[in-house]
């Protein structure tokens, strides 16, 4: 399976949220995420920067996978499949490209930053989070699939509102807090190609208040 989907790309992949049941219980069985997990595993570790069509399909799978077991009532993975599908996300996440300024790293970066999201795993990258917030200035900016990239961060902490595990620890997250606040009101940002994210900021600053912690203390 590994092999077609990377010889078919993207666009055979995009094709699988929409595929047919049975189509889809046979191409996302909890076998095949595994091991479309491990292999990427290894690919994000010798990630060299500059954009991977492997890379950006095998994510592109992974999270495909994930919005099947959602909508499908007959695919359910098997609780060894999120840890696996998590050692990709990290290789990628510690390689030392991650954060890269690029329209080819970015369409990579888009699919590793909605699996976060579609795996469930808002709570274990809110660092990496809070350092794109951090980072993010007017040459990121530059960068349609940068923008397009980035701005999934904001849907990490919206998702995050229905995982536990996020709910938990968000409150506290003072320096996050911050990060938003800095990005909804960078001056740059207004009539530029990005104002719509320091919207998005503004947006999930104004969320953090429904949480119990610290972090509110700051908006």
């Amino acid at each position: 399976l590994i092999g077609e989907i990377l010889s078919q790309g993207t666009t055979c992949v995009n094709q699988l949220f929409s595929a047919e049941s049975r189509i889809q219980e046979s191409v996302f069985s909890s076998d095949h995420m595994y091991n479309i997990a491990k292999r990427t595993t290894t690919l994000a570790k010798g990630y060299t920067g500059g954009g991977s069509d492997e890379l950006e399909t095998l994510f592109l799978y992974l999270r495909a996978g994930y919005y099947a077991e959602f909508y499908n009532d007959n695919i359910s993975f098997i609780e060894w499949v999120t840890p696996a599908v998590k050692e990709s996300v990290d290789a990628f996440v510690n390689n030392a490209n991650f954060y890269e300024n690029s329209d080819r790293h970015g369409k990579v970066l888009s699919e590793v930053i909605i699996t976060m999201d579609s795996a469930g795993l808002q709570h274990a990258y809110l660092p990496q989070v809070t350092q794109w917030l951090t980072r993010w200035n007017d040459q990121y900016a530059q960068h349609w699939y940068m923008r397009n990239a980035v701005n999934g961060v904001f849907t990490i902490l919206f998702g995050g509102q229905w995982n536990e595990q996020f709910v938990q620890v968000i409150g506290n997250q003072t320096d996050l807090a911050k990060a938003l606040g800095d990005f909804a009101l960078r001056a740059s940002s207004i009539g530029a190609e990005d104002e719509f994210m320091a919207a998005n900021a503004g947006r999930e600053l104004g969320r953090l208040t429904k949480y119990t912690g610290n972090a509110s203390s700051v908006v």
